[in-house]
């Protein structure tokens, strides 16, 4: 993200760079698959859209369609949203989970979901936390790594075994990951925190889908897991049991994870995409449906944020104006409509409207999201999208089908609409 200097009541997800006064801290806004976070400049906690495994965390599994309270508590310090769970950390450092739970991703010891708020273990020096879509990964203020959840594909992180010459058990928690170009290898999912190699200098940590990327204080760049579209940026496909470092670059300033693709700056400013590009996310990168190898773009952006979702990419320039491109067909960009913008999208699903080479409602340039230059914040994930101004208000836009945009409604809208939180507008 950034070279920034933001007031001292908004604060960034956990992808930012560790100062003088502490080390990093997660975003006060969040997108999740299907529904949407937010913490009042009061400190308390507030959650809306789709509830089926308890992901808004207010004690019940029903849907939301404008801002429920989570508890009376108001030291809630940041948020981070997978795709049904929900993580978030207190000004004590404690960590706090809750929805599904299959995996682990709750990190407690157990695989019950959680339809409140509970403690994540491991103590209370926690300083960072991303949630992938069954994952979590997270930065203590040591500087060391820790994942837990899902490890399908090795997006937790802890490394593998070689499997058995001989047939052997495959438990619940058990998978087998199968490389393009090496042996079959088994890994377990991880119900508690697991500290990733015994490294005490990262100050950066994303999550996409199945997989995970951090920074090192050095300016170097690692990710792991899933690699079927290039996250790893290594110009393979085999997915990576424990990080591995992308590229020879030392000068990386900020990393942004999407589902399936990402995006990082550098020191002299150049924005550079890799991963999915199917929808056109990663459009002013490349034209290509998989970009395996770092690119840089064209855009003229000068970025300090970025985040991407399953089918769109939204960066937030020095100005405090923000640009999309990819998939509009819910009006996820913002700019007011969800009309083609002219653009060509290598591949597309006739959910979204046209099967094959072309998918109306989607753009390969960035689009001005509309709502003037004071943004401070965004978060999109799924094919919605929720951004913060600078007088500390929620913005979402984008679809609305189980009302994570809290609006009061279940109807898409093309451009931001302000959330209400409580019994007034955010000051």
């Amino acid at each position: 993200m950034m070279r920034l200097v933001i007031p001292s009541s908004l604060l960034w997800i956990g992808v930012m760079e560790a100062s003088a006064g502490g080390g990093p801290v997660t975003g006060q806004i969040a997108a999740g698959g299907h529904h949407s976070l937010a913490i009042h400049r009061d400190g308390s906690l507030w959650s809306w859209g789709r509830n089926y495994a308890g992901q808004l965390g207010d004690g019940s599994t029903k849907d939301a369609h404008s801002p429920q309270r989570i508890g009376e508590e108001t030291d809630w310090l940041g948020v981070s949203a997978g795709d049904h769970h929900s993580v978030a950390l207190k000004r004590d450092g404690t960590l706090w989970a809750w929805g599904y739970n299959r995996f682990g991703q709750l990190g407690n010891d157990s695989i019950r979901d959680a339809h409140t708020p509970i403690l994540v273990q491991g103590g209370e020096d926690w300083q960072a936390v991303a949630a992938g879509d069954y994952h979590t990964v997270a930065l203590r203020r040591d500087g060391s790594l820790w994942a837990w959840g899902c490890n399908k594909r090795g997006q937790v992180g802890s490394g593998s075994k070689p499997r058995a010459r001989k047939p052997v058990r495959v438990d619940d928690d058990a998978w087998l990951v199968i490389p393009v170009e090496t042996d079959v290898r088994i890994v377990k999912d991880a119900h508690v925190p697991t500290r990733l190699g015994e490294d005490g200098d990262w100050v950066a940590i994303d999550a996409g889908a199945y997989y995970s990327v951090a920074r090192k204080r050095d300016g170097s760049l690692w990710a792991w897991g899933d690699n079927r579209y290039g996250q790893m940026g290594t110009a393979t496909r085999n997915h990576e049991l424990a990080p591995v470092r992308i590229g020879e670059s030392m000068d990386w300033t900020a990393v942004f994870a999407g589902v399936h693709h990402l995006l990082g700056t550098r020191r002299d400013g150049s924005l550079w995409g890799w991963g999915l590009n199917e929808y056109g996310q990663l459009a002013p990168f490349s034209k290509q449906r998989l970009v395996q190898a770092l690119v840089t773009a064209q855009t003229g952006l000068d970025c300090v944020r970025a985040t991407g979702a399953w089918h769109h990419t939204l960066v937030l320039d020095r100005e405090g104006a923000l640009w999309g491109w990819g998939s509009n067909s819910y009006g996820q960009l913002g700019n007011g409509d969800t009309r083609d913008i002219g653009s060509t999208v290598i591949r597309g699903t006739p959910h979204h409207g046209v099967f094959g080479k072309q998918v109306s409602n989607a753009s390969r340039v960035p689009v001005r999201v509309a709502g003037g230059s004071d943004w401070v914040d965004v978060s999109a994930q799924g094919h919605h999208s929720v951004g913060r101004r600078r007088d500390g208000s929620v913005w979402t836009w984008g679809l609305n089908w189980y009302g994570q945009l809290g609006i009061g409604s279940t109807e898409n809208q093309a451009a931001p609409v302000r959330v209400t939180l409580g019994a007034a507008p955010v000051p």
